[in-house]
Parts: structure tokens; sequence; C-alpha cells
């Protein structure tokens, strides 16, 4: 029996920890939140920052001397410099921390893919709302979002008229070294990609068309509301896609785990956006991806974080179906009641139904992908199919609020 070490224990590491205990596996897991909901559930539960870096270091030094450790990763949380900082020290399979790092400062990732031929918006460190101004002036539109923080957590869609001083402040509070850039809006289709690199080779069973359909309601926030399978993209761009994968990931010093990356299809071709050293979150790697796939990449990354052989075949479709996600967002105010959850969990094609809220919470008007109140994730034959599920069992949700 293995031990795993797993940096989270949140809802999206719950599909982690039931994977990991299926396959026979003890977890351990760090969280500061003491009701996250996947420590009951848990071996050992340790209660500490999953972004306080040394803290886990030296958590994992100790625990060690008197219970091996065999592997540490995380799902769904965007904290790849602590499990690359925790698997350096313990000397078990991961990413270099110095290309962790990387992957978690979007201005030096831009730099080092600009560097590197891999094609991006233009971009540039933004020091006032003035300089954000000139962009606009220049591109007709921007986004604007902190260097280093987490999720779309600050990032806005700016073009004249909009309140720049304001937003541009708001960046910046959600930087923690109080940076902000700014890069050219990229019109056309975005793209999520769910990709395990072996060898530099980047493996893409997760190919999934972004839901920007609240896109003008909470504008500048940019809300992404889910998306869906397969793309209708895939399989003409696919190709071309991991291999601009893998180019942008080799840019960083990744050559081995999991990268997911936001691509957008512009009229010059594929550009990329971001890339994170991590399994992504929103419900794509745990649920969407294996509905629609039958690749369970949860399984896949807790076999890499134990050191065991990955093949590309098991990274292969082994179905032909269509899955989507939708979030219901709820009207700001406190939290009354959830109705209608038991009626989507029985429609017969859908996959998984969650509240991420319940009675009592107090919600405010979405500003980022992280405002949602419950998840619908369908499975069905097709894409279409699996849209119009998803649609309709979240429509069937009322998320009361006072």
């Amino acid at each position: 029996m293995s031990t795993l070490m797993l940096i989270g224990a949140g809802a999206e590491q719950v599909p982690a920890i039931m994977a990991a205990k299926r396959l026979g596996h003890r977890v351990l897991g760090i969280d500061l939140n003491t009701r996250a909901p996947g420590i009951g559930l848990l071996d050992r539960f340790f209660h500490l920052s999953t972004t306080d870096v040394d803290a886990a270091v030296a958590l994992a030094r100790k625990i060690k001397r008197t219970d091996p450790i065999h592997g540490v990763c995380t799902v769904g949380s965007d904290v790849p410099y602590t499990v690359a900082r925790v698997a350096q020290e313990l000397g078990l399979p991961g990413i270099d921390p110095e290309s962790a790092r990387l992957a978690t400062d979007k201005l030096i990732m831009k730099r080092h893919f600009m560097e590197t031929g891999v094609p991006i918006p233009c971009f540039s460190e933004a020091d006032s709302p003035a300089e954000v101004m000139d962009r606009v002036k220049r591109f007709g539109s921007v986004v604007i979002k902190p260097a280093d923080s987490r999720g779309s957590r600050g990032v806005f869609h700016v073009k004249p008229g909009c309140r720049i001083e304001e937003l541009f402040v708001i960046a910046k509070m959600n930087s923690p070294s109080g940076r902000v850039m700014v890069e050219e809006y990229l019109s056309g289709p975005q793209i999520s990609t769910e990709s395990i690199l072996l060898d530099g080779i980047a493996h893409t069973p997760g190919f999934s068309d972004r839901n920007y359909e609240f896109w003008d309601l909470y504008a500048p926030h940019v809300i992404e509301n889910g998306g869906q399978m397969p793309s209708v993209h895939d399989p003409d761009m696919r190709d071309e896609a991991q291999r601009l994968i893998g180019h942008a990931a080799a840019s960083l010093g990744i050559y081995w785990g999991v990268v997911k990356g936001d691509l957008v299809l512009t009229e010059d071709g594929l550009k990329i956006i971001e890339l994170a050293a991590r399994p992504s979150g929103g419900f794509f790697c745990t649920h969407q991806i294996r509905f629609a796939t039958g690749v369970d990449l949860v399984e896949v990354q807790i076999k890499l974080a134990l050191g065991e052989k990955v093949t590309a075949e098991e990274l292969q479709p082994k179905i032909k179906g269509g899955s989507a996600i939708r979030f219901v967002f709820p009207k700001p105010g406190e939290i009354v009641s959830i109705e209608g959850l038991a009626d989507a969990r029985s429609r017969p094609e859908i996959g998984h139904v969650q509240a991420l809220v319940e009675p009592g919470d107090a919600v405010d008007s979405p500003t980022d992908s992280n405002g949602a109140a419950v998840v619908v994730v369908s499975r069905a034959a097709t894409r279409q199919k699996s849209v119009d599920a998803a649609v309709e069992a979240a429509n069937s949700i009322e998320v009361r609020t006072r």
C-alpha cells in the first residue's frame, strides 16, 4: 500500500481522494479550511495552507520520519510550486520547482513563451491605469490581470468606457506581488485543454470549447460558464494544439506530468493564453473528460505522482461521447434554499450535480468563475445532447436568496 500526500482537501480534491482509495492507497491531506469536504475521507488531515510552501515542506519532512510518503500531487488547485517543492524534498516524482514557479507567474511565463517563439498575444507589465489606457487605444480592447493570482480573480476585459482606474486597483490587489499585466484581447473561440506530457510529447484527452454566455451580462468580469466536449475544432486542430502545448511546456522546462492550457483560435492560428502545471479545476479534469472520453485523468495523475508507468495508449479515448458543464449563478444575498438538485441528478444524461454553497452562505454578484452555487456535468452520446441536457438540468435548479 502506497501513501499519497494531497495538497488540498476541497470539493475538487474529493475525486482524487476517492480515486486513490479505490486504487488501494492511503491518503494524507492538507488544507487551511477545517470544513473542507474531503477531510472526512482522508487517512490523516493536517491543518495547513496549501500555499504556505515552506510549512508544507517542513510538514512533509516531519511526516516522513514515521510515515513514508510515496507520492505528492494536487487536483484542481493552483499550487504546483507547493507540490514541486514537497516532491523535491522527499525525492519523489515531480516537476522542477523552478518550472512550477514559472508556471504560476504569468508575466515571467509569457516572457519565456515570447523568447522561445510560442504564439501568444502582445503583453506587457502595466504600472499605472494610464499604461492600460494606452494599450486600449492601441488594440481596441485588452485583458488586464494580476501577474500571479489564481483562477480568474482580478481579471477584466477592458475597452473604451470602462472604469480603468478602479479595475487596475482591483487587479493589483489580487496580485500577491502587486504586479498587473495587460495583454491584447484575442478574438476567436477559446479552448481548454488537459494534457499529459510523456517524454516531452503532449497527449491531450481533454479538448473542450469554453462557454462564455455571460460575457456581456457580467462584463467587465470574465465569467466562464463551463464548456462542452468534443470540441467542434477537434480533430482538425488537435495535432497542432498538442504540438503547441508541448512547445510551450518545454519553454518552461516541463517535459513530464499534467499541463492545462488556455488556447484561442485566432485568424492567425492557435495562440496560447496560459499554461498551468497542474490538473485543472472547474470539474473539467475530474468529471467532464472522463464522461466524454472514458479517460480518467485523476487516476493517471495519481499513478504519475507515485512513479508508476503511464503509457500513451492509456490516454487515448475509450469512448466517443459528449459532456457539458454548466454552472448556476444565484442572485446576490443570503442563500435561503437550493431546490431541484434531486430532480437534476435523476435525469439520465446527467453524470454529476453538486451544490457549492449551502443555506446561510452569503453570495455576491460573481466577479470570477468561482462565484457559482451549483455545478452540473452531463454525459451523453453526442455533444449537442450533452449541452441540451446540462442546460435543461441547470435551468431546473433554483437557488433562492434574500
